[in-house]
């Protein structure tokens, strides 16, 4: 988590200096999100159901059309107690389980190109966007506790694990108010995390509000 806030701490750092450079807008822009989800890799579809997470950041225009996004994220995934029993021959005589969750941890710095309004477009509220970028990528799974048949207990150990990440996605930006912008988006995020279930990939959908 330390080494997420440090790359997050100097992406914004390096795009201040960018939009500074640049001439463009000054102010930052801070957002808000929360949303769910959808599992894309076996990785988290294998035992969990889709997540819900938040996330927040800020971006600077170097561009009329072209911002610098810094990002952090979080996302759970609760045990899917069914597909747990059912993936695990061994553990059929299992009566109840807790624990299991998986919880993702994700820093991402983004290029945002959003659609240029032409000056006589002064009606439109609603833009569209495409936004990619890097980051880095962690996730911690918490131990699965069972009680079996006859009432033997029994662990099984949560993994853990941190990679190189990547993520594309779209999304409208709304107009509320002068200062006061509400977004919908959807990104692919694959993470090339370490550990015995390969690579983290998920459909994140959110719903946001940017304000300056």
């Amino acid at each position: 988590m330390t080494k997420m806030l440090s790359i997050f701490i100097a992406v914004q750092l390096l795009a201040g200096g960018w939009a500074g450079s640049a001439g463009a807008q000054q102010k930052p822009i801070y957002f808000v999100t929360a949303g769910i989800a959808a599992p894309a890799s076996i990785s988290v579809s294998e035992f969990w159901f889709p997540g819900i997470g938040a996330g927040a950041g800020i971006e600077y225009f170097i561009h009329p059309s072209v911002a610098v996004q810094g990002r952090l994220g979080y996302a759970r995934f609760a045990l899917d107690e069914g597909k747990f029993k059912a993936e695990n021959e061994a553990l059929e005589v299992l009566i109840a389980t807790s624990g299991g969750e998986k919880h993702l941890f994700s820093a991402f710095a983004s290029l945002k190109y959003t659609k240029t309004i032409d000056s006589d477009d002064v009606d439109v509220r609603a833009v569209p966007y495409a936004v990619g970028g890097i980051g880095i990528l962690s996730y911690s799974e918490t131990d699965i506790h069972g009680t079996e048949i006859g009432g033997v207990e029994i662990q099984v150990p949560g993994q853990s694990g941190t990679g190189f990440a990547i993520n594309a996605g779209a999304g409208i930006d709304i107009l509320l108010t002068d200062r006061v912008h509400l977004f919908v988006e959807g990104r692919f995020e694959v993470g090339f995390t370490s550990g015995e279930r390969g690579s983290t990939q998920l459909f994140p959908a959110r719903v946001g509000i940017s304000f300056e």
